[in-house]
């Protein structure tokens, strides 16, 4: 799995439990392998209290349907985390 190089992945800044955040949204393909591709997003969440960056990302595969609703979804659930 790959991040698709011919449409660079967009990049902004954000906030997720009151942490700065960096939010990735771009497409990820196969390499070498089955005809697979899709939406994908990324956040990077700095937490300065444990010195450490949380990684969580979502990747959608649903071919010849509207990815629209599932990566609104997905952007829900992480913009949902807490950290402890």
């Amino acid at each position: 799995m790959a991040t698709e190089m011919m449409y660079a992945p967009h990049i902004y800044e954000s906030i997720i439990d009151n942490k700065p955040t960096i939010e990735v949204k771009g497409l990820w393909d196969v390499k070498g392998g089955p005809i697979m591709s899709g939406p994908f997003i990324t956040y990077f969440i700095e937490d300065k209290v444990n010195e450490r960056y949380l990684v969580a990302e979502g990747f959608t595969f649903a071919p010849s349907v509207s990815k629209r609703d599932y990566m609104f979804e997905l952007e829900a659930v992480i913009k949902s985390i807490e950290v402890k």
